[in-house]
C-alpha cells in the first residue's frame, strides 16, 4: 500500500466516525421525541381519568355511576397499557443507540491502528520538503478522532450511559477506557529538530 493510499485510508475512516458521532446525535434526539410523546400522551389519559372520576361522584343514580367507574376504569387500563408501549418503544432506540456507540468504539480503534500505522510510515518518509504538511496532516487527523471520542463520551455521560467518578475518572465501557487521550504524531520531535533548517530555507525561497 502506497503512502497516499494509507492518507485516503485513514482520512475515510475519520469520515466514517465523524457521520458515526451524527449517527448517534440523532439517535438521542429520536428517544427524546419519542419520550416527549409519550409523555404528552400519557398526560392526555391521565387528564381524562380525572375528568372521568369527577363525573362519578357528579352522578345521581347507581346505574349512572356504575357506567361511569367502567369508563375510568378503561382509561387506567389504557393508561398502563401506554406505559408499557411507552418502555418498551423506548427501551428499542435506546439499545440502538448501544449498538451504534459500541460499533463507534470498534472502529475508533481500528482507526487509531490505522493512524499509527500510517505515522510510522510518514516518519521512515520524512524529508524537508514534507515534514510540515505531513505533521500538520497527522496532527489534524488525531485532533479529529480525539474530538469524535469526546462527542461521543458526552452522549454517554449526558444519556446516563457512563458516569464521571469521584475522582474525576471515566473508567471504561465494555472494554474501552473512556479517558483517553489525544493521540500523538511521532513527526513532533522530527519536526522541531528540523525546525530551524527548514526556516532557513523557507527564508532561501527554497522551500
Amino acid at each position: 500500500m502506497t503512502k497516499q493510499e494509507m492518507i485516503t485510508g485513514v482520512q475515510t475512516k475519520v469520515e466514517e466516525l465523524l457521520n458515526a458521532v451524527d449517527s448517534i446525535e440523532d439517535k438521542v434526539q429520536e428517544i427524546v421525541s419519542v419520550k416527549n410523546t409519550q409523555q404528552k400522551v400519557a398526560e392526555e389519559l391521565q387528564a381524562k381519568i380525572e375528568i372521568a372520576k369527577l363525573d362519578v361522584y357528579k352522578a345521581s343514580d347507581l346505574d349512572t355511576a356504575r357506567e361511569l367507574k367502567t369508563i375510568v376504569d378503561a382509561l387506567e387500563s389504557d393508561l398502563k397499557l401506554q406505559e408499557a408501549v411507552n418502555y418498551g418503544s423506548t427501551k428499542a432506540k435506546e439499545e440502538e443507540l448501544l449498538q451504534l456507540i459500541e460499533d463507534f468504539f470498534k472502529n475508533h480503534a481500528v482507526a487509531k491502528t490505522m493512524y499509527d500505522d500510517l505515522d510510522i510510515e510518514l516518519l521512515l518518509s520524512a524529508s524537508l520538503k514534507t515534514i510540515v504538511d505531513d505533521y500538520e496532516l497527522m496532527n489534524s487527523l488525531a485532533g479529529q478522532l480525539y474530538d469524535a471520542f469526546k462527542d461521543v463520551l458526552r452522549v454517554m455521560i449526558r444519556q446516563g450511559i457512563a458516569q464521571l467518578g469521584t475522582n474525576g475518572s471515566y473508567g471504561s465501557y465494555k472494554g474501552t477506557h473512556l479517558g483517553q487521550s489525544s493521540l500523538s504524531t511521532r513527526l513532533y520531535s522530527v519536526k522541531s529538530a528540523l525546525q530551524p533548517e527548514i526556516r532557513r530555507l523557507g527564508y532561501l525561497g527554497l522551500l
